[in-house]
């Protein structure tokens, strides 16, 4: 779609899909290239099936998406989702 037709929010989220594929073509160009690749991805692949073993509560699992937000604790998360969500419902 040219940019001209788009609106702007539009543009903005082909100008972030378009990073995000450069992104990713320069970070797999670069372990195609480095010569410890075999050992990284070894090394990834051992931890990643211990991650599949490892038992998370779901605690674990709202820690990690409330940090992922920039958010110290779920339960302030959480009340600034509700505080959205009801200010929305208006």
């Amino acid at each position: 779609m040219p940019a001209k037709n788009c609106p702007p929010d539009q543009i903005s989220i082909n100008i972030r899909n378009e990073r995000r594929s450069s992104s990713r073509r320069r970070r797999l160009a670069t372990r195609a290239r480095s010569p410890h690749a075999g050992a990284s991805s070894a090394v990834e692949e051992g931890v990643g099936q211990q991650l599949r073993r490892a038992k998370f509560a779901l605690a674990d699992a709202q820690l990690i998406v409330a940090r992922w937000h920039g958010f110290e604790s779920w339960p302030k998360f959480a009340k600034h989702i509700e505080t959205i969500t009801s200010e929305s419902s208006y």
